[in-house]
């Protein structure tokens, strides 16, 4: 059941960047980090800070069951995206 996972923080990789946000994988599958939730700082292009491949921590906050993936936010998770 996905909904255990609700709050917790985890460890993923980049698999996709994109204008609007982030898409990373985990071992419970995909979660998207829209750009508001990456950083409290502002980033002008999320495209130049954030590279497929790069490991980051990511607090999973609602899993969408018709997309199959988790939301989450990089806020607070313990990860550092320069801005």
């Amino acid at each position: 059941m996905n909904s255990e996972w609700i709050d917790r923080v985890v460890d993923a990789e980049v698999e996709r960047v994109e204008m609007y946000g982030i898409y990373l994988r985990f071992s419970q599958g995909e979660v998207i980090v829209l750009i508001p939730d990456v950083s409290y700082e502002r980033i002008a292009d999320l495209t130049k800070k954030v590279y497929v491949g790069d490991r980051v921590r990511v607090k999973l906050t609602e899993y969408v069951e018709d997309r199959h993936l988790f939301k989450g936010t990089m806020k607070d998770a313990g990860s550092d995206v320069p801005a």
